[in-house]
C-alpha cells in the first residue's frame, strides 16, 4: 500500500468492529499488540467501530513510539471524528446537564407505525430535496478541559480531511 510507504516511520495500527446477530465487540490490532473489547448486546456496529478506536487511543497513551497510523474500514467512525459532532454533542448536553435540564435519549424501531416517528421521517425525506444546509460546528466551552480538546480534533480533523481525500484519490 503505498500510504503505508508515505507513513513508513509510523506505528501501523488496524481497528474493526464486529456484530454477530446481538453480540458485538471492538478490536484494534498492531504487530506486537492486540487489544479486543466485548461490547453490550445489540450495540450498533458504529459503536463497535468508534470504540476501536477508543482502544487505539488507550494504548498510544502508554506506547514509547509517537507517530502512528490508524487504519480503519469505518469511514462513518472517521467522518464522526473529522467532522467533531459527538463532541459538540457532548458538549451541549453536558452545558444543558450543568444548566439543570434533564435529558433522555430513548431509542425506538424505525418503520414500526409510531406517529411521532412517522413524521420526522416524511420531514427528513422531504429535506433530501432542499438546498444544502451551511453546515456550521458550534462549541458551548465550559471550561478549558473542553477548549484543548476542540484544539485536539480540530488538528484531527484536518489531518483525518488530508488522509481521507488522499485515499479517496489514491485508491489502496
Amino acid at each position: 500500500m503505498e500510504i503505508q510507504h508515505t507513513y513508513s516511520t509510523h506505528q501501523p495500527i488496524y481497528t474493526d468492529g464486529s456484530k454477530d446477530q446481538e453480540k458485538v465487540s471492538a478490536v484494534m490490532y498492531a504487530p506486537l499488540f492486540v487489544d479486543t473489547a466485548r461490547l453490550p448486546n445489540n450495540s450498533s456496529i458504529i459503536f463497535a467501530e468508534l470504540y476501536a478506536l477508543l482502544l487505539v487511543l488507550q494504548k498510544i497513551q502508554s506506547h514509547k513510539s509517537s507517530k502512528f497510523i490508524v487504519f480503519t474500514d469505518s469511514l462513518s467512525s472517521l467522518q464522526s471524528i473529522s467532522f467533531s459532532l459527538v463532541l459538540q454533542l457532548l458538549e451541549i448536553y453536558n452545558f444543558l446537564l450543568q444548566k439543570g435540564k434533564t435529558i433522555v435519549f430513548c431509542w425506538i424501531p424505525s418503520h414500526m407505525g409510531i406517529r411521532g416517528n412517522k413524521k420526522v421521517n416524511s420531514i427528513a425525506k422531504t429535506a433530501l430535496n432542499s438546498d444544502m444546509s451551511s453546515f456550521k460546528v458550534l462549541y458551548l466551552i465550559s471550561n478549558s478541559f473542553s477548549r484543548k480538546y476542540i484544539i485536539i480534533f480540530s488538528s484531527l480533523n484536518a489531518t483525518l480531511q488530508m488522509v481521507i481525500n488522499y485515499i479517496k484519490y489514491n485508491p489502496l
